[in-house]
């Protein structure tokens, strides 16, 4: 059986949260029972992961993984600078003397 992404996994978790709510854990529970008592191991291990990314979801807990994205910082220590992106992203990147400054309108 191929795996599925994992994104796919959070994509299945989120449509499971958004239609039964703090029930999806159940439902999700259920599933997983469902696969092992057909003997469909490669599914059980599949709605095993959905149910982990339901909980991940509903958790009030940050993963220990997790990255937090901040914002820019006002003051920038020297030799960095703040531009824009193709995509309009901003990012800091430090800036040599030859290199040219991109500063954002507004």
């Amino acid at each position: 059986m191929k795996k599925i992404e994992n994104i796919d996994i959070y994509r299945i978790a989120n449509g499971l949260v958004k239609q039964h709510g703090a029930d999806a854990t159940i439902h999700a529970a259920m599933l997983v029972d469902e696969r092992l008592n057909d003997g469909d191991l490669d599914g059980q291990a599949t709605w095993k992961r959905v149910l982990a990314a339901v909980e991940e979801l509903q958790s009030k807990e940050r993963p220990p993984a997790a990255r937090v994205h901040k914002p820019p910082i006002k003051n920038h220590p020297q030799g960095s600078h703040v531009h824009v992106t193709p995509l309009g992203a901003l990012s800091s990147t430090p800036v040599s003397p030859t290199s040219k400054k991109v500063h954002p309108k507004g």
